[in-house]
């Protein structure tokens, strides 16, 4: 299926509206990198997925589900996306410009799931949400596992 047929079969995507309900929508456009293919083949995996026209550009966007095989396609994608001009990320209605805490989350839930205890695996506390994002070691307190019930 060509990429503009693939838009009018699953219609167009509000990345906006499809982040409400799903774990992360990726869109990124076509570059000259060599794992480009790669992350288009797992984009189109994704629970929902189309190619849009925006401003004569193509831009896969890929709607990832809120399960594990979706996250794990999805920290996937941001692992190859990550350096890329023009990557966009929307979680929860919201454009989000850092990728690299958007999948070091993804990563931590994967990792979660791997437990019989789901907060046995965190060993960090961030002390303070808002944080600047360009300052990683702002009022973060180590924690030691064991001390959660």
């Amino acid at each position: 299926m060509k990429a503009k047929q693939l838009v009018k079969a699953t219609g167009q995507i509000d990345p906006f509206l499809a982040s409400i309900e799903c774990l992360i929508v990726i869109a990124f456009p076509k570059t000259n990198s060599k794992n480009y293919a790669f992350a288009v083949r797992i984009a189109e995996s994704a629970e929902r997925y189309a190619v849009a026209d925006i401003n004569g550009q193509s831009m896969h966007i890929a709607v990832f589900g809120k399960t594990q095989v979706e996250a794990g396609r999805a920290a996937t994608v941001l692992g190859y996306t990550q350096g890329w001009k023009g990557t966009l990320l929307f979680l929860q209605g919201r454009a989000i410009r850092d990728s690299y805490r958007v999948r070091e989350v993804i990563e931590c839930f994967l990792q979660s799931l791997q437990c019989s205890d789901t907060k046995a695996h965190c060993h960090e506390v961030v002390d303070d949400p808002k944080y600047s994002t360009y300052d990683y070691g702002f009022r973060r307190k180590k924690a030691d596992r064991y001390i959660f019930p």
